[in-house]
């Protein structure tokens, strides 16, 4: 889904995430490096970084900020004109 600004980084609900990994099989390492660097906020609220997966898109690898939020994937539209 893309995102047009709510969340300015590309984002994905813990949730989502294990749908995502197995149902692709992607065993893909949560980066809980940068838990403290990041944060994600939606409208005028902030919730809580567990971490950041690198995921492999038709227009290129994205950064998802992974999030304690049921929230489907966000793709930013900023990460969008990146790639």
């Amino acid at each position: 889904m893309i995102d047009t600004g709510a969340s300015k980084k590309s984002t994905i609900g813990y949730g989502q995430y294990l749908t995502y990994r197995t149902t692709t099989n992607d065993n893909t390492d949560i980066d809980i490096t940068q838990t403290r660097a990041v944060n994600v906020q939606f409208g005028i609220g902030l919730t809580i970084l567990i971490g950041l997966i690198k995921v492999k898109t038709l227009i290129g690898l994205v950064n998802f900020h992974m999030v304690k939020a049921d929230t489907p994937f966000l793709l930013y539209l900023t990460d969008m004109d990146r790639l």
